[in-house]
């Protein structure tokens, strides 16, 4: 049975419909976890990033965006990387699923690997479980860790 034409973009619809499905985030403020986490922390602010004795690719993330914002700290620029960050780990589970639907094929398991992929990212993309990551700037270190993770899944398979 061919597939349908709109499936060979399944990859771009995924980002599509992460980034609509969060894209109201950006307007929002600053919460709880992100005033100790980056507003109040000197040593950030001072751009001593490397001093933070845990989560040094996060606090490295945070100085970058402080650095790109002019060394102020602005709300949008964070949410907008956070969005990014999650479009592109829906993206990276498209393939993941994807290649494990591929290669994974029993008596009890017939899944197009495309309709799988496409079903489970778009879950991913806009479950409500996943707005911690888009909505609260603190949540970039989930964000990274679960993209890193299917990169790691990725290229291990």
């Amino acid at each position: 049975m061919p597939q349908p034409l709109w499936l060979q973009y399944a990859p771009l619809i995924v980002v599509g419909v992460a980034l609509l499905a969060h894209a109201l985030c950006v307007n929002s403020i600053f919460y709880q976890d992100d005033y100790p986490q980056m507003l109040n922390n000197s040593r950030l602010r001072q751009g001593h990033w490397y001093l933070w004795p845990r989560r040094a690719l996060v606090i490295l993330s945070y100085y970058l965006t402080y650095w790109a914002c002019g060394l102020e700290f602005r709300p949008i620029p964070f949410h907008v990387f956070n969005l990014l960050l999650h479009s592109g780990t829906s993206l990276i589970a498209f393939f993941v699923v994807r290649e494990f639907f591929t290669h994974v094929e029993t008596k009890t398991l017939r899944v197009n690997a495309e309709w799988g992929a496409f079903a489970a990212a778009t879950l991913f993309a806009c479950h409500p479980l996943t707005t911690e990551v888009t909505n609260y700037v603190r949540g970039r270190d989930m964000g990274m860790v679960t993209l890193l993770a299917l990169l790691a899944v990725w290229f291990a398979g």
